[in-house]
């Protein structure tokens, strides 16, 4: 007579149809739920935001200061990219609006911050700034979100103006605008 061949536990623990099923169900979740928690982990400590993040800009700005261009220079030498003005600038009057700037989805990709100067109702005119004034930042983020802070200076427009606004605009590296934000109203001071 032949002998029964021993029975383990787990055997013998899935003698009905539903016990093989479960344990069945349960491998095929833990084959697909372990490489899945391994990824959400790998994404938690090292993520690759330059995949799948929508570009998009947040700009906030913050309350004007009056400023010479020559303090100007000396507080934010290091957004100050190498420019050399003649005394009689540097002691041009005018003021600084700090520019908060968050840019998501182009890691190092190249973003532009640029400004105008507007009437009160949002008209462009000769209301400055002249030529010499930059008008542009160049960002570069390392990160997503990445976060700047820009410091603006603005000589007095050269037309008469009793309020202002200053329109900022952050596009992307192919141009495409992703926020427009106005300054709230100024007061221009002779």
């Amino acid at each position: 007579m032949a002998e029964e061949p021993k029975r383990t536990r787990l055997s013998a623990r899935l003698e009905s149809p539903a016990q093989k099923l479960i344990v069945i169900v349960a491998g095929i979740t833990t084959l697909i739920g372990l490489p899945l928690a391994i990824k959400a982990l790998v994404d938690a400590f090292w993520p690759n935001d330059s995949v799948n993040v929508p570009r998009s800009a947040v700009l906030s700005v913050g309350r004007l200061q009056s400023s010479t261009l020559a303090q100007f220079v000396h507080d934010y030498r290091d957004e100050v990219e190498g420019a050399a003005y003649s005394r009689r600038r540097l002691d041009t009057y005018g003021a600084v609006l700090p520019v908060d700037v968050t840019i998501k989805g182009l890691v190092d990709k190249d973003a532009t911050l640029s400004w105008e100067v507007l009437d009160a109702n949002g008209n462009s005119g000769d209301y400055g700034p002249p030529s010499w004034v930059p008008r542009t930042r160049e960002l570069r983020p390392a990160t997503s979100p990445a976060h700047f802070v820009v410091h603006v200076w603005l000589p007095p427009p050269p037309e008469p103006l009793d309020e202002a606004i200053v329109r900022f605009v952050v596009r992307d590296d192919r141009g495409a605008e992703l926020k427009e934000r106005d300054s709230p109203k100024i007061q221009v001071e002779p």
